[in-house]
């Protein structure tokens, strides 16, 4: 890997039950590769997955320590993500339930998305927390699964009554073990909430499926259920090995009821056939507990009424060692449905000695316009029930049944650059992107990359060739980790060992590539990893391990194609302009105008207030357009008129041409601000590098801070206090050149839906600020903003009329910059953590200890002291109403939030200056004003304080 390259860690996500599961099972080291699957954030697709359902299957336990599982239903767009880090469900739990007594605030939950018509699922763990309108869930782990065992089902609704009256009992009855003994699904609730408070810690709900009484029957009390293969995790069985308590739930689909079972479980690690052949381990359930709750839903499914079709095998290819092609062609010459490259083929089978009918899934190998139909090509499995019986059973004239093609993991439209990646049996459904990519764009750049062992194994080989050489921008490059001696390097292979992220980069493909990954799990993850790692943005990294991974066909080139610190950098540039020096640094050079033209401190006071209106007025402006104008557009622009601003300041000495410029640095830096902060506020999907991103775009303030205050100080102390008109042109200057990479960090913003364009998660969202239930917060930051300004304007004044000279002025300048260069870092956490008013309180009661410190200890180390005290806190507050505003808010409302604090926020500067200025002038000495500030910067804390989350504290989230 590439030393410049940012490199993501990721930390074991599994507790000791489920290590102790996966090397009992033979896993191997499954946390090697499992970390990059499994997230602390939803990606955007898994956010419209779980708002499109009419259901949620939730897992929690009881006053007793009981786990029981559950399923909620709600109107259309029930579920929201306010958030990658939330989902908010706008329900409750019925009077009946058995968890509706038990859930708490902050209780642990687990969770699981399913859609049965698609076969897509998704889980997720978190902490449950109470809203106005029904819970949310903060979210701590969340993976997709893949779609084997669920049985497509098509839902519906009737009209709710009020259901019967649950039956509650400690064994099953007769009609309750009918009903178990005839379902095809169930739903499993465990836990485990012991030990150290990680990640991994807490409930799980899974699901479970077979053919109808693949549960077992013991007697009244106990039932057998078989575990089949699936992603080597082992929550469910790890979460058993430590607490071998079970909840169970079993859903007539036909009425609406539901079944609730709790109890105790053990695991069977060498189960005998009799219970299922496919079975690698039985988990025994001994009942407890049972609730019967008839109606319990006003969702009904029926099983799709789709009619298989009937294919014949047309003929047996023998691709290498242990793969073989299957070619189908529909019976009795039916015409065969379409299918786009890369979908698979759900088949049907009845293998003698098979109860039912075995059901598995295999990508089409072929090309889209494959002439005789479909080809699937399989390989043989030692332990394979299919694939032993396709290859040694299946021959030639034999009927089977298939599902139409299905699947998402496609060809991405356009003309961008396609690599496939494939390792063993992965090949396949590259192999049918190849013929599409060849066979549909002459001029698409496509790179075909797997790895096998040797030639033995190499399927297809001679195929691919023959496409590549038929198209000079398709391009080969496989890899043998063991050729033999017939293998020959150039001719059946290019490269000896294994495919990594690093030798997929290797290829200059470039980040605007679509990544097409296909092979083992580990395999996936790694290169995932690698390729994020290495500069490609994960929406062009696409894989097989969520049933729908719907891919941007754009070409267009989004912020993350180049590393998305550099452009936060570029962001964090325009509040140096807008804020450190079109603002603050006025407070350096008021000192030299007042004495060169006079002022009195009214007058001194009155251009940043000017400075204020227009910032005030840029802020309303910016409300009102927002969420029709991109968010780096306004930005871009802001910065420009910003800079234009402070270079006019220094081409007059008139104190109404001031003012104007100083209105209009106001009206183009509250754009700036404003817009930059929302796109800071989107470079990340989850918490805690959103909250840090945020912190450290406000903190390049203290850019702005340090340069000011190491130049201009001496700069007067050198050519004295007449020369005041260069410093503007020299911060102007200045501004033209960050000018440059902000504007190119604007351009790599733009390609994104931004939230000023109302980006979300699919569900229909409120479309005005919940300005009452915001108040605190809105108030606390006004105060702020009137406290605040205070000392950015007077305080080198203070100083100088305590006679400081240019040595200690530029010190305290610097050390109060550094510290908002620093604060980012040190606020991170209560930043990531807090969904309240915590954070914005917290950076107001430091801010006015900051402004009090000149007061008590004016001394010079009392200073410097102040300086850093009041740099590490000043520009935490606009941070933290930033979050707030990302996480309490829908998307389409973030922006909004943002411009409407710095509206307040624009407001209380206004007063701020002209008043503490006033004060000075009526007692004779400005420290009285700063007085003031403090009295104001405390009500602020206090106020902001109390001001809750809107949708549930997140105090409990782990933040590293």
């Amino acid at each position: 890997m590439r030393p410049d390259m940012p490199q993501k860690v990721h930390t074991n996500p599994f507790h000791a039950g489920e290590l102790e599961a996966q090397a009992r099972a033979g896993a191997g080291d499954v946390a090697s590769w499992a970390a990059g699957f499994i997230r602390d954030y939803l990606p955007e697709q898994h956010r419209d997955f779980h708002t499109s359902l009419p259901f949620f299957v939730i897992a929690a336990g009881d006053a007793e320590g009981r786990p029981w599982v559950t399923i909620v239903e709600g109107r259309d767009g029930f579920i929201n993500s306010p958030n990658p880090c939330t989902l908010t469900l706008d329900t409750a739990l019925d009077a009946q339930d058995p968890l509706t007594a038990t859930l708490q605030e902050g209780s642990d939950i687990g969770g699981l998305g399913i859609d049965p018509a698609t076969r897509r699922r998704n889980r997720l763990n978190g902490f449950f927390h109470r809203t106005e309108t029904g819970f949310a869930i903060a979210i701590r782990q969340t993976f997709g699964n893949c779609p084997q065992y669920i049985h497509e089902r098509n839902w519906y609704r009737v009209i709710r009554t009020a259901p019967p009256v649950a039956e509650h009992g400690g064994e099953l009855s007769l009609a309750q073990r009918a009903r178990i003994t005839a379902a095809d699904t169930m739903f499993i609730g465990t836990g485990h909430r012991r030990g150290d408070d990680v990640p991994s810690r807490g409930y799980d709900a899974s699901h479970r499926g077979g053919a109808p009484g693949f549960v077992q029957i013991v007697d009244a009390t106990h039932l057998r259920i078989p575990d089949y293969a699936g992603n080597n995790f082992f929550n469910t069985i790890g979460n058993l090995v430590i607490e071998p308590r079970i909840g169970l739930l079993f859903v007539d689909f036909e009425t609406g009821g539901l079944l609730h079972v709790s109890g105790r479980a053990q695991i069977d690690w060498a189960p005998d056939d009799a219970l299922d052949p496919g079975a690698r381990r039985a988990i025994e359930v001994t009942v407890e507990a049972v609730v019967d709750r008839p109606s319990a839903l006003s969702l009904r499914w029926t099983v799709s009424d789709t009619k298989a079709d009937r294919l014949q095998l047309v003929r047996k290819v023998v691709e290498s060692r242990d793969i073989t092609s299957f070619h189908f062609s529909g019976a009795d010459r039916a015409e065969l449905a379409p299918f786009e490259a890369g979908q698979h083929l759900l088949i049907e089978l009845q293998i003698p000695g098979q109860t039912g009918t075995v059901k598995r899934s295999y990508s089409l190998s072929g090309a889209p316009v494959w002439a005789e139909g479909y080809r699937l090509s399989v390989k043989r499995q030692p332990q394979g029930l299919v694939s032993r019986f396709l290859h040694d059973q299946l021959e030639p004239g034999d009927v089977i049944e298939a599902r139409k093609p299905s699947g998402d993991f496609v060809v991405p439209a356009g003309e961008c650059p396609l690599v496939l990646v494939s390792a063993g049996i992965g090949l396949t459904p590259m192999v049918s992107m190849l013929h599409a990519a060849v066979g549909e764009q002459e001029d698409r750049p496509v790179w075909f990359v797997h790895g096998t062992r040797n030639g033995a194994s190499h399927a297809l080989a001679a195929e691919v060739d023959r496409l590549v050489t038929t198209r000079p921008t398709a391009h080969r490059h496989v890899v043998y980790s063991r050729p033999e001696a017939g293998d020959l390097p150039g001719r059946d292979y290019d490269a000896r060992g294994h495919i990594s992220a690093e030798s997929v980069l290797a290829l200059n493909a470039g980040a605007e590539a679509h990544y097409m990954l296909c092979g083992p799990t580990q395999f996936i993850s790694d290169i995932r990893i690698g390729l994020e790692a290495g500069g490609v943005p994960a929406d062009r990294i696409h894989f097989e391990s969520f049933g729908s991974h719907r891919v941007d066909s754009s070409c267009r080139k989004p912020e993350a194609l180049v590393r998305p610190w550099i452009i936060l950098l570029g962001l964090s540039l325009g509040v140096a302009v807008s804020n450190g020096f079109a603002r603050f640094a006025y407070g350096l050079i008021l000192p030299a105008m007042r004495e060169d033209l006079d002022w009195t401190y009214t007058e001194a006071g009155w251009l940043n207030t000017a400075n204020a209106l227009g910032y005030l007025a840029g802020a309303a402006l910016t409300l009102a357009i927002i969420r029709q104008r991109p968010a780096a557009w306004l930005f871009a622009v802001g910065i420009v008129g910003t800079s234009a601003s402070l270079v006019l300041s220094g081409l007059t000495q008139s104190f109404w041409l001031l003012t104007i410029w100083r209105v209009f640095a106001g009206v183009f830096g509250a754009p700036t601000f404003i817009a930059g902060g929302v796109l800071a506020a989107n470079l990340f999907p989850d918490t805690r590098r959103m909250a840090l991103a945020i912190a450290l775009y406000f903190g390049g303030g203290g850019i702005g801070i340090v340069l000011s205050g190491i130049t201009l100080p001496l700069f007067f102390e050198i050519s004295g206090s007449e020369n005041w008109p260069m410093s503007w042109l020299g911060l102007g200057a200045v501004s033209a050149l960050a000018c440059t990479l902000s504007l190119w960090s604007a351009r790599q913003m733009s390609a994104r839906a931004s939230m000023a364009s109302g980006s979300g998660s699919g569900a229909v969202e409120p479309s005005h600020l919940p300005i009452l239930r915001m108040l605190p917060a809105l108030t606390g930051y006004g105060l702020f903003a009137v406290g605040y300004i205070v000392t950015i304007t007077f305080l080198v004044a203070f100083m100088h009329d305590l006679a400081a000279d240019a040595v200690l002025v530029s010190t305290v300048w610097v050390a109060m910059g550094l510290a908002i260069v620093a604060s980012p870092f040190l606020w991170r956490v209560v930043l990531a953590r807090f969904s309240n008013g915590v954070p914005l309180a917290a950076a107001t009661f430091v801010t006015a200890i900051g402004t009090a410190l000149p007061i008590v200890w004016s001394a010079p180390a009392g200073l410097v002291m102040a300086g850093a005290v009041f740099g590490v806190a000043v520009f935490i507050a606009p941070a933290a109403v930033t979050t707030f505003s990302r996480g309490n808010l829908p998307a389409s409302l973030q922006a909004s939030g943002i411009a409407l604090f710095t509206v307040v926020f624009a407001a209380g500067q206004t007063i701020g200056p002209i008043a503490a200025g006033a004060i000075g002038d009526a007692f004779g000495s400005i420290a009285h004003g700063l007085g003031a500030a403090v009295a104001v910067l405390m009500a602020g804390a206090l106020t902001a304080s109390l001001q809750p989350s809107l949708i549930g504290s997140r105090t409990n989230e782990q933040v590293q």
